[in-house]
């Protein structure tokens, strides 16, 4: 079945931890927002799977670690992720950990909406010269 699909959309937590964890999912305790991974069978070369659990829950948990995201702002926050996950996809950009403002900065922690808002209200920092992964496992051309 993964090699049927270009992106998955799940209500469920992506977590876990491995060896290759990035440090922004280090530090949201390993759950990740979304992942792109290689994938052969299509013809961009990857899959990006997305998990809207930490969205959408109203577990006090997952309220209290993340923050109350207003209803009318919910799609708009869910949005960042997805356009920093295509940017893997589609243009094979790398995480980056030092541009301001940035869908291509992870959040940190998991605060959502303050990750949307941060980003919406500010111009993005741009790099000078865009560094792009050579397969999906964060190495580099």
């Amino acid at each position: 079945m993964a090699d049927e699909a270009d992106v998955y959309v799940t209500n469920s937590v992506i977590g876990g931890a491995d060896a290759y964890m990035p440090m922004h999912v280090v530090t949201r305790g390993g759950i990740s927002l979304g992942i792109t991974q290689e994938n052969t069978h299509n013809v961009y070369q990857g899959t990006v799977s997305v998990g809207l659990y930490l969205y959408l829950s109203e577990h006090p948990y997952f309220q209290k670690i993340r923050g109350t995201i207003p209803a009318e702002d919910l799609l708009p926050t869910m949005s960042i992720i997805f356009v920093h996950e295509f940017g893997h996809l589609l243009k094979r950009l790398i995480d980056y950990s030092d541009l301001s403002h940035s869908v291509h900065t992870p959040a940190a922690t998991m605060s959502l909406y303050e990750w949307y808002l941060d980003i919406a209200n500010n111009e993005a920092e741009i790099p000078e010269k865009w560094t792009y992964l050579k397969y999906f496992d964060n190495t580099t051309k």
